[in-house]
């Protein structure tokens, strides 16, 4: 039973280092504290993760320069934030 266990986790970061393969930690501790995550879409990620996840508070700025500001976990925005959209009308 503990091999499979260890088989499911060995699984479940093989699928998170392949679910951000154009992506790196560039500042900090991205795994438990506080870092910047960055894509090479030009997104990024400034803030509390947990576990590898975003969990708690930060800023996530899309390749388009829209902006939300708030709370996450498990890597999806949770609970209060703010999205700023990027005004494309130039």
């Amino acid at each position: 039973m503990k091999n499979y266990k260890l088989y499911i986790l060995s699984f479940g970061l093989l699928l998170f280092s392949l679910n951000n393969i154009d992506a790196q930690c560039t500042s900090g501790d991205c795994i438990n504290g506080i870092g910047i995550w960055e894509w090479q879409s030009g997104a990024k990620y400034t803030g509390q993760f947990q576990n590898g996840t975003r969990n708690g508070y930060g800023q996530y700025e899309f390749g388009n320069k829209d902006v939300y500001v708030g709370d996450w976990q498990n890597n999806e925005r949770h609970g209060y934030g703010v999205y700023n959209y990027n005004d494309r009308s130039g």
